[in-house]
């Protein structure tokens, strides 16, 4: 891997983001890790970010409380309700949101969250949705994370392949095989998740594979991928088998 394409990957991950990326964000996102770039072009990740013309994100002592509500606000604002644990793990993949670690650190229990976010809303009259949205909010909402396993059909292929929407995200998931016994294990869905697209096919362990492969560079976590309209249109074509 080159300096210039090292380059390239920087600034088309932060087109693709709106920021400067994190190295460790950087190396899930494309594969690349630090032993690529560290002691060969760059003895600091910061320094290969002002190289691709970016200023590296700063490292804040203390977060501002303020700040802190405020993203809290429009991440509410974006799914309907203040974000649980999970949740918030998730949209911060793709969004400027506090860490679930920073929430407790600074508001404690979902409880004392709730009322200094609803307290905070109420104060800003451009806030006025995300307070309708807080008062209607459970203050102990029910597990966010659900478990699934691709299910087929009597009478159908042999097995799926399917996609799930998570808000931005996206992650697949695959049940059946040849004999029957090629079952992926159970995953963990969060509740909001929508799916999306399935293929039928009898050789799911292969077509997951494929795609997984396929958007490798698109990956921002183990199981999540930051898919383009165009990706999922892609996944959507594929026949079935």
């Amino acid at each position: 891997m080159t300096r210039e394409q090292i380059i390239a990957e920087i600034r088309s991950l932060a087109a693709e983001i709106d920021r400067s990326p994190g190295s460790q964000l950087f190396e899930s996102w494309t594969g690349l890790s630090a032993h690529h770039w560290r002691g060969v072009y760059w003895a600091r990740w910061s320094e290969a970010l002002r190289e691709a013309g970016f200023e590296p994100n700063e490292r804040q002592g203390k977060a501002d409380p303020e700040v802190l509500l405020e993203q809290l606000a429009i991440a509410t604002r974006r799914l309907g309700h203040c974000p649980t644990v999970d949740e918030l793990n998730i949209y911060q993949q793709t969004s400027p949101a506090p860490s679930p670690s920073t929430v407790r650190h600074h508001f404690g229990r979902r409880a004392s969250l709730l009322a200094h976010l609803k307290r905070w809303a109420a104060a800003r009259p451009d806030y006025a949705d995300v307070a309708a949205l807080l008062a209607v909010d459970p203050p102990h909402p029910p597990p966010a994370f659900t478990r699934r396993r691709a299910r087929v059909e009597p009478g159908g292929a042999d097995g799926v392949v399917q996609l799930f929407r998570c808000h931005d995200l996206r992650r697949f998931a695959r049940s059946g095989g040849a004999d029957g016994r090629d079952r992926s294990p159970l995953v963990w869905i969060p509740k909001s998740s929508v799916l999306e697209h399935e293929i039928r096919t009898d050789d799911p362990a292969g077509v997951e594979a494929y795609w997984r492969r396929r958007f490798a560079y698109r990956r921002v976590s183990p199981e999540w991928y930051a898919l383009t309209p165009e990706d999922v249109a892609a996944f959507k074509r594929w026949k079935e088998i």
